[in-house]
């Protein structure tokens, strides 16, 4: 047997909310993306350097270490080099930090991992 319908409101009630707008600033906005953009492209192509760096070290230093040392180093030059090119500090704060690290460490490893299967003994 079906229920019958409750009526929840009353006749005269509004059924509409009023929600208050927030104000979007859309240059502010696409200027940090950008800004957040050119930094990953910056630190993919430091990702890029660390590997070969990673590479040359473990191939001539004969130890697998020292590329880790060289990746871990890349890692923590990051903000200092990102500081250097003015970027805004909303940018390099330590979440965007850690991602970026991120980022760099597993191009690097990639990097390095390749060119250790690529390039003969």
């Amino acid at each position: 047997m079906a229920k019958p319908k409750r009526e929840d409101k009353e006749e005269g009630e509004a059924t509409a909310f009023d929600f208050a707008s927030i104000r979007f600033d859309e240059a502010a906005f696409m200027r940090r993306e950008i800004g957040a953009a050119r930094i990953s492209f910056l630190v993919a192509g430091l990702g890029l350097l660390a590997g070969v760096l990673a590479f040359l070290a473990h191939r001539f230093g004969g130890a697998w270490l020292l590329g880790l040392v060289v990746l871990g180093a890349s890692v923590f030059a990051i903000r200092p080099i990102l500081q250097a090119r003015n970027v805004p500090e909303e940018l390099t704060n330590w979440k965007s930090m850690l991602g970026q690290g991120f980022l760099l460490f597993t191009t690097g490893l990639a990097l390095w991992v390749l060119l250790l299967n690529l390039v003969p003994a």
